[in-house]
């Protein structure tokens, strides 16, 4: 298995594929250091393509699916008002690019909005059987010291487990996430298990459609 997948490729090598906040939104970057307007907006520009490309392309894969602790992330961003925010601006005047800027802030939430409405609607929200939560009991119980050791926050604990549940009931599950501290604890949890990446699969995005295996 090479190194570098599309997802299709990924799909067709595990039974289940898991899917975290960051990577619905982002590619890994180098620098997130962003400081010029005109950085920013590109930035903004590639969170909306990235959001986009899973509307445009998940329906199409029966065991791409994330959480409901996702979602609720997805949901909780804060309301950007667009209309507050050019309100009385006189910079929109001198520096039209900042308007862009705003209309990019305001259409990547909406764009956020959607992808997560659909991932509802066509049931793409992860659910395990009686068994399955069973396990993820004695899962979570057993990893607890990762959450604080890798600094997992949020949906980022109980997706790791999630997918550890699901590598030992479905034959073979794998985690598309860009967090560092979730590949770390991913790596703790295969050495403890004693499973193969085979068995227990990790991908960062590298690209809008590319993704780098761990």
């Amino acid at each position: 298995m090479g190194k570098f997948k599309s997802l299709e490729e990924i799909s067709s090598s595990y039974k289940l594929i898991i899917i975290d906040t960051c990577a619905f939104q982002q590619i890994l970057i180098r620098d997130s250091n962003l400081k010029s307007t005109e950085e920013k907006l590109k930035n903004y520009l590639m969170q909306k393509e990235s959001l986009q490309f899973w509307r445009e392309n998940i329906g199409h894969y029966g065991n791409c699916y994330t959480t409901s602790e996702v979602i609720e992330e997805m949901r909780s961003v804060r309301h950007y008002s667009y209309k507050e925010a050019i309100k009385g601006d006189y910079l929109m005047k001198k520096k039209p690019y900042l308007l862009q800027l705003r209309r990019a802030i305001r259409d990547l939430n909406k764009e956020r909005n959607r992808l997560a409405t659909y991932l509802e609607d066509k049931e793409k929200i992860l659910k395990l059987n009686k068994d399955e939560d069973y396990l993820y009991d004695i899962f979570y119980g057993k990893y607890l010291e990762l959450k604080d050791d890798y600094g997992l926050l949020g949906a980022d604990f109980p997706l790791l487990i999630f997918g550890g549940v699901t590598s030992q009931t479905r034959e073979s599950s794998a985690i598309i996430s860009n967090d560092h501290g979730i590949v770390s604890a991913w790596s703790s949890f295969l050495e403890a298990e004693k499973l193969s990446k085979e068995k227990f699969g990790f991908f960062v995005r590298k690209s809008i459609s590319l993704f780098e295996r761990k």
